[in-house]
């Protein structure tokens, strides 16, 4: 009987907490954001740094009642919890991490968290992490630490370009441009405005993580094709990180 009654306790548990998180989230949808904090505080304070559902909630209606400034200390908590690596993309544009970097660009707090990140178990093997530790390293003019991290990413460097190709309007997403269809460099391509374009491989290859050919924009953005070849020996294994 004990048992029954255990169990019993434990699952009026489970859904009272589901009921309450559900009460918060309505308040927050509402706008009823000073509401949504006091409930939050009653129900799941001692226990919001035991589960990453209720520690983000509780973040996110921190940003929501106009706190804006999240240090490295929200990074180290965050990393804590093992299923945090699965959340880290998805948060990476949120104020809590890094936001928009490359619309507000880098600052003091934004160094500290992206220095924290790169040094967490849970963390430092991400793609996006290493990147922009790199770039923050080049910022600083660390370039030694830029080269490792670089290094590091193991990026696809040796690509073979095309472009660019008219988009005026954005109007390229919805036009197929025969380099899609036609990988060889023996002949020239229509780019619809900019004259006969090819594929060709760049004279200095370009030691980044992503690239970015800002002069490619002479009509407005432009439509550009890559492609690259590799070759396998052996059968194996192989794994891309598409960024």
């Amino acid at each position: 009987m004990k048992k029954f009654q255990i169990l019993f306790l434990l699952f009026s548990t489970i859904a009272l907490a589901q009921t309450a998180e559900k009460k918060v989230w309505d308040l927050l949808l509402t706008n009823k954001r000073t509401e949504a904090q006091k409930l939050f505080e009653k129900e799941f304070k001692t226990t919001s740094e035991s589960k990453i559902e209720y520690f983000l909630l509780g973040k996110i209606i921190e940003l929501e009642n106009g706190k804006f400034d999240f240090d490295e200390k929200f990074v180290n908590t965050l990393a804590k919890f093992p299923e945090s690596k699965y959340y880290l993309t998805s948060l990476m544009k949120q104020q809590f991490l890094l936001d928009d970097i490359e619309t507000l660009g880098f600052n003091d707090n934004i160094y500290k968290k992206v220095d924290t990140m790169i040094q967490l178990d849970n963390f430092k093997n991400n793609p996006i992490v290493i990147y922009y530790k790199a770039i923050a390293d080049r910022n600083r003019k660390n370039y030694q630490g830029y080269n490792q991290y670089i290094k590091q990413l193991n990026a696809v460097m040796n690509w073979q370009l095309c472009g660019a190709f008219e988009n005026l309007n954005d109007s390229g997403i919805d036009i197929e441009y025969e380099p899609e269809i036609y990988p060889k460099n023996d002949k020239l391509f229509d780019a619809n405005s900019n004259g006969k374009v090819g594929w060709y491989n760049p004279k200095v290859m370009q030691n980044e993580g992503y690239h970015t050919f800002s002069n490619e924009d002479e009509y407005g953005n432009g439509i550009m094709y890559s492609q690259v070849f590799a070759e396998n020996p052996e059968e194996r294994d192989v794994i891309f990180n598409f960024g």
